[in-house]
């Protein structure tokens, strides 16, 4: 009974982390879902933070044009007293599209366009996020584009994060 309880605990930190550092596609149901998963520690660390908190980020590209698509951040930490376990957190996220200045001869190659974020003024936390086109304006156009994902647990230990993409185009996780 013993060493069946010991090898539980060994197999759980295991089993939230499969997915670290690799991306899945999932076209079940007639929807594309793609997930990237990976623990604060290989993540990029962003120069702007939230709130003063550390803050990770991911980039990412889709395929072509799309009218919309949504993104959830789900992390956890992992209770490293016994018995071992998983502690959901708190993730709040900025999506931000990548626009290409250089054209223009500014000093900046790029700037990033805010899209959306998970959390309000309160700090209340909506997930998943829906982030569509707003009719005719171009700086929210979905297209063949690079974007950003900003996030924090606003904690200072280790986190494991999965970030999932529903989209009718293809997610290249960078």
């Amino acid at each position: 009974m013993k060493n069946k309880k010991l090898s539980i605990i060994a197999v759980l930190p295991l089993l939230f982390c499969l997915c670290t550092g690799s991306q899945q596609k999932d076209e079940s149901k007639g929807r594309n879902t793609y997930t990237y998963g990976n623990s604060t520690d290989s993540i990029n660390r962003s120069s702007i933070k939230i709130d003063g908190a550390a803050t990770y980020e991911l980039l990412f590209s889709l395929a072509g044009e799309t009218e919309c698509f949504t993104i959830e951040i789900v992390s956890a930490f992992l209770r490293k007293e016994f018995p071992i376990s998983r502690v959901p957190a708190k993730t709040y996220f900025i999506v931000e599209k990548v626009m290409n200045i250089e054209k223009f001869k500014s000093r900046k190659k790029q700037v990033f366009i805010p899209l959306a974020k998970n959390y309000n003024s309160e700090w209340d936390v909506f997930s998943p996020v829906k982030i569509c086109r707003m009719g005719g304006d171009p700086l929210s156009r979905l297209s063949k584009s690079d974007y950003r994902i900003r996030f924090t647990t606003m904690r200072k230990e280790t986190a494991y994060s999965i970030v999932t993409i529903n989209s009718p185009r293809a997610v290249k996780f960078k």
